[in-house]
């Protein structure tokens, strides 16, 4: 069975240690940016081993091997790979949010997606070409 992974677009309903943690690795300030989802694993032992921060300005992934950043001005594209995972496409780049032992379930991919792909094309659509 995989970690328990949780999805939220309120940032009341993150335990403060998982925010915690997120400032602290990857400093996201909660006060300062506007959050638009949070998707992250948490076990006892590790508030937020891992987790995805989309923001109205970037979206920060942390997986066990690395963490990475993307600012939605950079980006030429937002896709599903054949495994489901969210793949971030910047010039000359993409990456992928999840490794694949760790993906969340469907339901959360789905809605951190929506989010993401929603808010790539709002920003698309006010840089000028």
């Amino acid at each position: 069975m995989g970690l328990p992974w949780y999805f939220t677009q309120d940032t009341r309903e993150i335990p403060d240690g998982v925010k915690a943690k997120i400032a602290e690795g990857a400093g996201v300030d909660f006060d300062a940016e506007t959050i638009l989802a949070v998707c992250f694993a948490r076990t006892i032992v590790t508030p937020a081993r891992l987790f995805v921060v989309v923001t109205t300005e970037r979206i920060v992934a942390k997986r066990t091997d690395s963490l990475q950043q993307a600012y939605f001005s950079n980006l030429i594209g937002v896709e599903r790979s054949f495994m489901q995972d969210i793949v971030l496409r910047i010039e000359g780049s993409q990456f992928g949010l999840f490794a694949y032992p760790e993906m969340p379930n469907k339901e959360c991919v789905d809605l951190l997606y929506k989010v993401i792909d929603g808010q790539y094309l709002r920003h698309s659509r006010d840089i000028p070409r």
